[in-house]
């Protein structure tokens, strides 16, 4: 069985997390997320734990290396915005980032400012944000 919700949690990571750990408690994995909805699927209650991470301030090429190492760990992850803007082909200034990653274009690191990381529960886990 699938489900939508549709939530707006902007920055606030710990809060995304949480919600994403009780839903995943409460038996449903995330399968895709958008600018505003999540997309669950039934699962066994609390096989899995999410984690977010804030990669903004990362570079293309930097976010791209993060990306391709957790794929070779067989990790899953998805990306997410923080913002609502919706624009194709333009750059944008971050003014909340220092350094090179404060301008973006679409397609780029622009509208994925966070990544979602499932684990199972039974892994440990850690957030690499050294790249």
């Amino acid at each position: 069985m699938k489900k939508k919700k549709y939530r707006y949690l902007f920055i606030i990571k710990k809060r995304q997390e949480n919600w994403l750990n009780n839903e995943a408690k409460k038996g449903y994995r995330l399968i895709g997320v958008g600018k505003l909805v999540y997309e669950f699927e039934k699962c066994e209650p609390g096989k899995y734990k999410y984690y977010i991470e804030f990669v903004a301030d990362k570079t293309y090429s930097e976010l791209k290396r993060y990306e391709e190492d957790l794929k070779e760990q067989g990790i899953k992850y998805f990306t997410k915005n923080i913002n609502l803007s919706y624009s194709l082909g333009k750059l944008r200034w971050r003014p909340f980032i220092k350094g090179p990653a404060q301008i973006v274009t679409s397609p780029g690191n622009y509208n994925k400012e966070l990544l979602i990381i499932e684990k199972k529960a039974d892994e440990k886990f850690e957030l690499n944000t050294k790249i």
